[in-house]
């Protein structure tokens, strides 16, 4: 071994190395090629022709198409690892800011959670109540042709109300009823709908205003939720609004500055522009593949460009 290393030493230095290999090699890939025992013959060339020229004056033709071999493959995946991380790297970053926001934000916090008032409870002793069979008949004939499917007694404010679950033959409804005279209070009015609001939130509030909403957008804070519903701004820091159910009397949702920030960052992480919510496109997948790809072409790039991966290559092409 150490009889052929100070033979290629030599060819190499005949053939005017020093300065061809420079020249020839410029443009590819840098490998560290070790021609001798000592530390004064090692020497630095790169993948090039000239090696081809090294190679048949030795007569190692392992050699010259190992370095082709590895040359060919070591270009590959860095082109590969250079063009997907142009096109994912601006989503990776994305993934992983938005991984921080998530991580820097209590749930509970971002719902609004933190904020409600613990509800006062109601004696309903205190009241005389009626029975359902007394209240539904007692409805009038808006519900003649419906059935009721289910009957909850509850506390709205400081009344106790029924909440009728309703088949209509097509659908479902809820209907509202105060349980002390029967009276169907659904949908309930926008002073109700501000009272509730105030009285959900932990701290003494004004509300801003009060507007009943029918419809919404697929990007709005309130999208996929029961409709109507009362959108209540509270005089808050936070920027809280509590949505109200028209119907039902009762908070469906609660939306502040934070939430708003979480739901943003939200949309990028899915990357649903559409409606913010679906994790399952196939954008997303196919992103997400190529950005596995990435990182796996990166760890296959650190592995060959390593001193043990290169002498590994150096000692299958010169013991050949």
């Amino acid at each position: 071994m150490k009889h052929r290393s100070e033979a290629i030493q030599y060819r190499c230095l005949d053939a005017g190395r020093e300065g061809l290999l420079h020249e020839i090699g410029k443009n590819f890939f840098l490998i560290d090629l070790v021609i001798g025992e000592s530390s004064k013959s090692r020497r630095y060339c790169h993948y090039s022709r000239c090696y081809e020229l090294v190679g048949r004056t030795l007569g190692a033709t392992n050699l010259i198409k190992t370095i082709r071999k590895n040359s060919m493959k070591a270009r590959t995946w860095r082109r590969i690892h250079r063009y997907l991380g142009l096109i994912i790297g601006v989503q990776l970053l994305l993934w992983t800011a938005s991984g921080l926001i998530f991580s820097w934000n209590s749930i509970s916090a971002v719902r609004g959670e933190n904020m409600i008032r613990a509800q006062k409870n109601i004696n309903l002793r205190d009241f005389q109540i009626m029975g359902v069979e007394q209240v539904f008949p007692e409805s009038g004939s808006e519900f003649e042709n419906v059935n009721l499917v289910s009957a909850t007694l509850r506390p709205m404010l400081d009344r106790p109300v029924y909440e009728f679950t309703l088949d209509t033959g097509d659908s479902q409804t809820v209907a509202l009823f105060d349980a002390v005279t029967g009276q169907n209070i659904s949908p309930i009015s926008p002073d109700i709908a501000k009272q509730i609001a105030i009285g959900d939130f932990t701290e003494e509030v004004e509300a801003i205003s009060v507007e009943l909403i029918e419809s919404v957008g697929s990007h709005s804070e309130y999208r996929g939720k029961e409709l109507p519903a009362y959108r209540v701004v509270l005089d808050h820091a936070s920027g809280t609004v509590i949505y109200v159910s028209a119907n039902r009397g009762v908070v469906t949702t609660r939306r502040n500055n934070r939430w708003r920030v979480f739901d943003f960052f939200w949309m990028l992480h899915t990357m649903d522009y559409q409606g913010r919510d679906n994790f399952n496109h196939w954008v997303l997948k196919g992103v997400s593949v190529f950005g596995l790809v990435t990182v796996l072409s990166g760890f296959v790039l650190w592995f060959k460009t390593t001193r043990l991966f290169r002498r590994k290559i150096k000692s299958t092409g010169l013991e050949s």
